[in-house]
């Protein structure tokens, strides 16, 4: 039986494409920057990464309905439920194990997502025990008629166990509307799939059984898993009978933080799996079938010089930091991809490289005010390299080749005659030596660095402090300006936050700013709104004469101060 094709680059409305991009790339910078929090000894104990399954989770979350369906996921659907609703922060206190977990209250072991008032449900860490329940809850949802189904997503090892034999058997003797999604990456942590089924896709295994439909699909392919999904809920739903849906993913990076796929995997497969990443497929698909023309972020860009213009005239401090984009892999800046030897001199890629850059200089260069005069702006590439989630960083790119980076791009836009801009330094100050290593030279950088958020906990805070103290020395060292290049507490949940957190950290230690992140959406913001319930702490904190405001900017340039 055909799956009918309601999703496709060609028919699928710009505004849909535009929310499902948004939702890939914002997914795949929690799960990349996830084993950081653990580094950083803040918490994330357990991570499974989802890269590689992201056609699939889309599509899972995207046919999800709270008001009529129920969800069981399972340990590595991050991407699911941020699909299905959560947002980035309730993601984050999940991993992270706080009080304030919407899941269990940081009591669950880490990486298991829920929303139980969207009937997105707690599931136990016991490797497809869940499946009866997303049964039992078709059950029920058959006696009482009620219109919706029941999805349970696991791995293609999760068939192993008895749990899922029992739950899919008993759907399908029952006719229980439920879909069983299995996310077949290959492997049950180090063990093949071959070693534990003799049917190349796991699904067949349960093709005797009667009422049961299966859907296969490629899980790494969105508009595929779109099709795969909707037909699938359709089915179950109109005929009362459980669907497994078997979508062939890759993984691409080791099981979890408990596990080195590098000793299993040789470079033919690592490779192999870096190549077919779905983000970056789906963003080539945007670009060639011309859903999004240069035209559309050229005047996106237009855009941001008018925002920077308007800031400039009020006093604001103008930072820019760079997501650039994967030069080899034509993917997010996310994408793991090695990539800096390759746009390098002599590299494979450097013309494309250069390429970027004059359009870069060209952006720098319309910078100008009334007066036909460049706007100064402080540059921050190439940032918070102590990390592991961008092409750039530390995990992926050595001193050497991140120093000859730095040095490049800098003498190529004073080369352009471009001497508006400042350069940020963004070490994160958190191991011993890194931002000492990476460093490019007293001659090629003005300020230097950190970012920090949500800081709540006295230990957090604590460490923040250190760390500030560590790169205050770091520009003493080379007389360098110190500041806070990004900060904030998504939502502000700490009433007084602004002046018994963040004014502590900064006041009379020679910070020369504080940038505070962006008020995207309801629920992803940094500044208090009026009558949010930080906004008087908030007031007070930036009266304090030891603070400077952007009013306060605007006044001293007005009076010559």
């Amino acid at each position: 039986m055909e799956v009918p094709v309601r999703y496709s680059i060609k028919k699928t409305d710009k505004e849909t494409l535009a929310r499902w991009f948004y939702l890939l790339v914002l997914g795949r910078t929690l799960d990349d920057r996830a084993p950081n929090y653990l580094k950083q000894a803040i918490g994330w104990s357990y991570h499974a990464p989802y890269a590689g399954h992201d056609g699939i989770q889309l599509a899972i979350g995207q046919v999800f309905d709270r008001s009529t369906d129920h969800l069981f996921p399972y340990y590595r659907d991050m991407l699911t439920t941020l699909s299905a609703g959560l947002t980035p922060e309730e993601i984050i206190l999940n991993g992270i194990s706080k009080e304030t977990d919407i899941a269990s209250g940081g009591r669950h072991m880490s990486n298991h997502f829920s929303k139980p008032a969207w009937n997105i449900h707690n599931v136990s860490s016991c490797t497809g025990s869940h499946a009866p329940q997303a049964a039992g809850a078709a059950r029920a949802m058959k006696k009482y008629r009620h219109k919706g189904v029941a999805i349970a997503s696991e791995g293609e090892s999760s068939v192993s166990e008895g749990y899922v034999y029992e739950a899919i058997n008993g759907a399908s003797n029952e006719q229980l509307p439920v879909i069983f999604v299995i996310q077949d990456n290959g492997y049950g942590i180090s063990v093949p799939k071959a070693d534990q089924t003799a049917n190349r896709k796991v699904a067949d295994n349960f093709s005797g059984l009667k009422h049961l439909r299966i859907i296969h699909c490629n899980g790494k392919d969105v508009f595929d898993s779109m099709n795969a999904m909707a037909e699938a809920k359709d089915w179950a739903i109109k005929n009362q009978k459980p669907v497994i849906v078997q979508a062939n993913c890759v993984r691409i990076h080791s099981h979890s933080n408990s596990d080195r796929h590098d000793l299993y995997r040789d470079d033919y497969e690592l490779n192999y799996v870096s190549e077919y990443d779905p983000l970056g497929k789906y963003r080539r698909l945007l670009i060639r079938y011309n859903r999004f023309s240069d035209a559309e972020l050229t005047e996106m860009e237009e855009r941001v010089k008018l925002e920077v213009k308007e800031a400039h005239k009020k006093g604001g401090i103008i930072t820019l930091s760079w997501h650039h984009l994967n030069p080899v892999s034509d993917s997010s800046a996310w994408e793991l991809t090695p990539a800096v030897k390759q746009i390098l001199p002599n590299g494979s890629h450097h013309q494309k490289f250069v390429n970027d850059l004059n359009h870069i200089a060209d952006f720098f260069s319309g910078l100008r005010d009334e007066n036909d005069n460049l706007i100064p702006v402080i540059f921050r590439p190439y940032h918070e390299f102590e990390g592991n989630w961008f092409w750039w960083c530390q995990n992926v790119t050595s001193s050497e080749e991140y120093i000859q980076l730095w040095k490049f791009t800098v003498d190529f836009f004073k080369g352009k005659g471009l001497h508006n801009i400042l350069y940020c330094y963004n070490p994160g100050f958190v191991s011993d030596g890194i931002a000492d290593s990476y460093y490019p030279g007293d001659d090629y950088v003005d300020l230097v660095g950190i970012d920090t958020y949500n800081l709540d906990t006295p230990i957090h805070i604590e460490e923040v402090d250190q760390i500030i103290e560590r790169m205050i020395v770091f520009c003493n060292d080379h007389d360098k300006i110190p500041c806070i290049s990004e900060a904030g507490y998504n939502g502000i949940p700490q009433q007084n936050w602004w002046t018994k957190t963040l004014a502590p950290l900064v006041k009379g230690k020679g910070i020369s700013y504080v940038l505070l992140w962006r008020n995207a959406r309801t629920d992803h913001f940094f500044v208090p709104f009026p009558g949010h319930e930080s906004a008087p702490d908030f007031i007070q904190f930036i009266e304090d004469n030891a603070i400077l405001s952007l009013g306060d900017m605007n006044r001293i340039l007005q009076n010559n101060l």
